[in-house]
């Protein structure tokens, strides 16, 4: 079937209604399309130039970390911080092992 949609329509309004949500951690290549109303989870990568019709979960192929280190990082929700507190640890963030370190003094 081939729809052909009126490039003068308004379709703001399909946004507004059936949002995109993507989580943290995620890698979106060029020229992706993200389709209303997806859900896109945390640490997905998407391929440049995909379509994206429908939520996306990441799939382990191999943890790059312990499950010790990895729960810290996740529990510390960094991405939440203020740009301010982000910048003063920006040092530390090249080693997760420093960073975490860093966590545990504070």
């Amino acid at each position: 079937m081939l729809v052909i949609l009126n490039k003068d329509r308004d379709i703001s309004k399909l946004a507004q209604v059936r949002p995109i949500i993507i989580g943290n951690d995620v890698w979106i290549g060029a020229n992706v399309i993200l389709l209303p109303g997806i859900t896109i989870g945390d640490g997905v990568i998407i391929a440049a130039g995909a379509v994206v019709s429908r939520g996306a979960s990441a799939k382990v192929i191999k943890y790059r970390f312990e499950p010790d280190i990895i729960k810290k990082l996740l529990e510390s929700k960094w991405w939440d911080w203020s740009d301010d507190r982000i910048k003063k640890v920006i040092p530390f963030m090249d080693d997760p092992f420093q960073f975490i370190e860093l966590l545990d003094r504070k």
